[in-house]
């Protein structure tokens, strides 16, 4: 249907009110249409649930009261609100004049389907797992059936002339001295163990600064194929952790490192394995994943989406908690800097940079940022909107009531982990309050179906075609990386998590959604989660 063949007339201007009692009348409209067409859209600011009602019969009406809204066609045209196009639109249209007329009823009902009920009920996934609490062997090499060191031309081989490079550290870690290593074309320095008793186990690295090349790095193999590479920086030291998971006696674990060329700087390489000791239940709870689920939902008058049924702290220490909706806003509210610095002045953590002071004291509160330090920085001085008076959230407002003020994870992780040890990393610490926030890397990972892979190794395929939570090339989330000054985490334009490490990353104006916990007494009084029907709720 092309707009521009309908013809709209309204023409009854004349509020009817009625004087006592509700429901009551607000207006009649008539639509003329061509008889070809069955549908038309009416472009309005008419709500489908609680309008913004200022009109005085015997007194105001209440406000903060919840209405319903009903559309009747004289001829039995079909009415519903499309919010994708934020539009009223009209099908099975007959009559080449429809008359309609629009009622507001109060909402004096009592609701029994709870948002975070409905969350579990849909399509969102129980994330439950248990992870394994890791513990350092008190000797490695007592976690290592005979290891043996040796260099080769396959990063393969498990047999070859012996050459130490590696040695045991006075952490017990493995150790690799750059100066024992030689160039000799495709020489490989391996080491070699089997596994000693069945189990699950990881290997936990650091890697010093060197030559940045596809062909330096650390490189883990089990049963002799190569499970993952980790490849040097010339500007930072690499640090993470890598799971194995379960293995028995009969697999072998094998960790590689090179000289590329005569000139490479090889960077020196530690590792430990860490067996686990005990389990742990960690419970990222209920949450939307894959392309693009039904997790949208109508808040504060624009288009949201549910990122999942999540447990939150609700006071310091962490002493109560609940299992809380959280939302995000569909839409950035513009390219901010995460923190107001100059140079070598920044902080990675959420709770001390401007961003959270800009979202919890301007956004939250319905005012003007835009003249502060808080809305630009030193290296970007192109701003988003800072003007929130339209389109931020306040507690006496309808939907600001909805709003908890909480404890947000803002643990550190690490991307060269998956999403669950990601998680288990941000949840240690929740000592920041406040109402708005922005994802986590966790929340960033668990929106997606392939929850295997390295958060640093999310591509455009992995992401787009199975993330819903993909949106903007450079969006900033609140997770910091290994607990370091600066390095806070964004997701990049391919869609992997980008390390930030100085302020020239931390002060670029990188997309900003809000996100919010919703009070439990949050209610769906329609709607079915999709785009063009999302979740009404009321309070």
């Amino acid at each position: 249907m092309k707009r521009d063949k309908v013809k709209l007339n309204v023409l009854m201007i004349i509020v009817v009110l009625l004087i006592i009692g509700l429901p009551f009348t607000l207006a009649f409209f008539t639509v003329q249409t061509n008889s070809s067409f069955s549908s038309f859209l009416i472009q309005s600011s008419i709500e489908e649930f609680r309008p913004d009602i200022k009109i005085n019969i015997n007194g105001t009406v209440n406000e903060a009261a919840n209405y319903t809204r009903n559309i009747s066609c004289s001829t039995g045209a079909t009415p519903y609100w499309n919010r994708k196009w934020d539009s009223l639109v009209f099908s099975n249209v007959a009559d080449e004049e429809e008359v309609c007329g629009l009622t507001y009823t109060q909402d004096t009902s009592n609701h029994d389907s709870a948002l975070l009920s409905t969350v579990v009920q849909n399509n969102a996934i129980d994330e439950s797992f248990i992870l394994q609490d890791f513990t350092i062997v008190a000797d490695v090499t007592n976690s290592l059936v005979n290891p043996t060191q040796f260099h080769y031309s396959s990063a393969t081989a498990t047999s070859g002339t012996s050459l130490l490079v590696w040695s045991l550290n006075a952490n017990n870690e493995y150790e690799s001295d750059p100066s024992l290593m030689t160039y000799n074309g495709g020489r490989y320095y391996h080491i070699y163990a089997g596994v000693p008793e069945s189990g699950n186990y990881r290997i936990c690295y650091t890697i010093s600064s060197g030559s940045s090349s596809v062909n330096n790095g650390l490189y883990i193999a089990i049963n002799g194929t190569t499970k993952y590479s980790i490849l040097s920086s010339t500007s930072e030291e690499k640090s993470g952790c890598y799971d194995f998971y379960s293995l028995t006696t009969s697999d072998y674990i094998n960790i590689s490192v090179r000289k590329y060329n005569a000139s490479a700087v090889v960077p020196v390489m530690k590792f430990r394995i860490e067996r686990a000791n005990n389990n742990t239940a960690y419970n990222p709870g209920y949450r939307y994943e894959g392309t693009n689920p039904d997790n949208y939902i109508w808040f504060n008058n624009e288009m949201w989406r549910i990122i999942g049924l999540v447990p939150t702290c609700t006071s310091a220490n962490c002493a109560t908690s609940q299992n809380l909706v959280k939302i995000i806003r569909n839409d950035s509210i513009g390219g901010i800097v995460f923190d107001d610095v100059t140079y070598g002045a920044g902080t990675g953590f959420w709770g001390n940079n401007s961003l959270y002071t800009l979202l919890n004291n301007y956004y939250w509160g319905k005012q003007d940022g835009t003249f502060t330090n808080n809305c630009y920085a030193y290296s970007n001085s192109a701003r988003g909107k800072c003007d929130y008076g339209d389109i931020g959230l306040q507690s006496n407002d309808y939907y600001g009531s909805m709003v908890e003020n909480v404890y947000w994870n803002i643990g550190s992780a690490s991307s060269n982990q998956n999403v669950q040890y990601a998680y288990a990393s941000e949840i240690q610490t929740q000592t920041v309050q406040g109402h708005i926030g922005v994802m986590n890397v966790s929340d960033y990972g668990y929106a997606s179906s392939n929850q295997t892979v390295i958060l640093q190794n999310y591509d455009f395929t992995s992401v787009t075609l199975a993330n819903w939570l993909y949106k903007y090339s450079f969006e900033w989330t609140m997770t910091n990386k290994d607990n370091k000054d600066q390095a806070v985490q964004a997701i990049s334009e391919s869609g992997s998590i980008l390390v930030n490490s100085s302020s020239n990353n931390i002060n670029f104006g990188y997309q900003v959604r809000p996100v919010v916990y919703l009070s439990p007494n949050v209610y769906v009084v329609s709607g079915t989660g999709t785009e063009a029907d999302p979740y009404m709720v009321a309070k």
